[in-house]
C-alpha cells in the first residue's frame, strides 16, 4: 500500500478562533483537513469558539506570543480596530480578493469578507398579519407598537450595537452630529418592552408572541429561527434601506503556521464553502459575499446579489468605528429604559 493511501505521516498545525459556535467549526475543520489527507504532510486544525466581543481582547494580549493563527469570525468594525493596533497579516493572494467589492474587503486586503448580515424588522405572524407588519424604520416608532418591541441589549451584543450606530451615523445627514439619531432611538425605546441579553432569550420571547411581537435582528438568523425550530416569523426589509454587516476572517500577526492560515482563509473563502455554508441541505443559512456564484446560490438566495444587497443604507463605517464607543455610552446612560412602560415583565 502507497503512503500516500495511508494518508499522511506528519502534520502542520492550526488554531483558528471563531464565535460561530462548536458545530460549525467542528464540521469545516473536518473538512479542511479531509482536503489535505492524501499530502505527505497533513493538517490538524484546532478551533476555539469564543465570544466575538472577546476575541479581538484575546488576541491583543497575546500580541507577543500569538497562540492564534486564523480569525475567523467577527464584525468588519472589529478587523479594522485589529489592523489598527498592528495584529493582522495581509492575505493579498487570497483568490477571493478578484470576487468582493470594495466594501467587503480591507482595501489593503488585512480581512476579506465571508458573510453578510442585512439587518431586517421581525415580527410574529400570529400576533401581527403581514399587511400591518412596519415598512420601514420610522413605522417602528408608532405608539401603537408601545410595548411590543424586544431590542437585543447593545451594550453586550456587537451586531445590535453596530445596526444601531448605522442607524445613528446614517440620520447625521453627514454633519457628524448624532442628535437626530439619539432622538429616533429615543423615540424607538417608547416603545420597547426589554432588552434581552441573548438570541435564545430574543427569538423564545418573540415566538411566543404574548406581549412582544417585534424587533430588529439579521435576516440569516431569522431564517434559521423559521427553519430549525418553526418560529413563526416574518421578516420585512425596510424599504429606505438597511444596514448590512460584514463578517470577516483575517490571518494573525507573528502566528507560528503563517502558511496554514493562508490555506484555510482560501479555503473558507472559496466558492464551494461559501455555497456549502448557503445551503440549508447542510444545515446553514449564511449569505455569501462573494459576487461570482450566480445560478449556484440555493433557492432561499435567489435574487438576492450581495453587490446591490437588499437596498443597502449607504454608511461610513470608518465614523461608526471612530464614533461607536460614545455612541452606545450615551444610549446605555440617556436612554436605555427612559421611557419604558411600567410593566417590563415578558409572558
Amino acid at each position: 500500500m502507497s503512503s500516500c493511501s495511508e494518508g499522511p505521516k506528519r502534520f502542520r498545525r492550526l488554531v483558528v478562533y471563531s464565535p460561530h459556535g462548536l458545530e460549525i467549526l467542528q464540521d469545516l475543520a473536518r473538512l479542511f483537513e479531509a482536503q489535505h489527507q492524501h499530502e505527505e504532510v497533513g493538517i490538524r486544525a484546532a478551533s476555539y469558539n469564543i465570544p466575538s466581543h472577546s476575541i479581538l481582547r484575546q488576541i491583543e494580549e497575546e500580541r507577543v506570543q500569538p497562540r492564534c493563527d486564523v480569525w475567523w469570525g467577527g464584525s468588519a468594525l472589529m478587523f479594522m480596530e485589529a489592523k489598527a493596533g498592528g495584529l493582522l497579516d495581509p492575505c493579498p493572494a487570497a483568490e477571493v480578493a478578484t470576487h468582493l467589492s470594495l466594501d467587503l474587503r480591507d482595501p489593503d486586503y488585512y480581512w476579506l469578507g465571508t458573510f453578510v448580515l442585512p439587518a431586517v424588522i421581525v415580527y410574529n405572524k400570529a400576533a401581527i398579519p403581514d399587511w400591518e407588519a412596519p415598512r420601514d424604520w420610522d413605522d417602528l416608532l408608532n405608539p401603537k407598537w408601545k410595548g411590543r418591541i424586544l431590542i437585543q441589549d447593545p451594550v453586550t451584543t456587537d451586531v445590535m450595537a453596530q445596526i444601531f450606530c448605522a442607524l445613528i451615523q446614517t440620520r447625521s445627514g453627514g454633519t457628524g452630529n448624532p442628535e437626530a439619531g439619539y432622538e429616533w432611538l429615543r423615540n424607538l425605546e417608547s416603545n420597547v418592552l426589554t432588552h434581552t441579553a441573548n438570541t435564545e432569550h430574543l427569538f423564545a420571547e418573540l415566538n411566543e408572541g404574548k406581549q412582544a411581537a417585534l424587533t430588529i435582528w439579521t435576516l440569516s438568523d431569522v431564517v434559521v429561527q423559521r427553519h430549525r425550530y418553526n418560529y413563526n416569523l416574518g421578516y420585512v426589509i425596510p424599504e429606505s434601506g438597511t444596514p448590512v454587516l460584514t463578517e470577516g476572517v483575517a490571518l494573525i500577526r507573528g502566528s507560528s503556521h503563517l502558511e496554514t492560515g493562508k490555506l484555510f482563509v482560501e479555503f473558507v473563502t472559496s466558492a464551494d464553502m461559501q455555497l456549502y455554508l448557503a445551503d440549508p441541505k447542510n444545515g446553514y443559512y449564511r449569505i455569501p459575499t462573494r459576487n461570482d456564484l450566480g445560478d449556484r446560490l440555493p433557492e432561499w438566495l435567489k435574487g438576492v446579489d450581495v453587490r446591490d444587497m437588499l437596498r443597502k443604507m449607504p454608511i461610513d463605517w470608518s465614523i461608526v468605528r471612530r464614533d461607536r464607543a460614545e455612541w452606545i455610552k450615551y444610549w446605555d446612560e440617556q436612554i436605555r429604559n427612559k421611557n419604558l412602560p411600567e410593566d417590563k415583565s415578558v409572558g
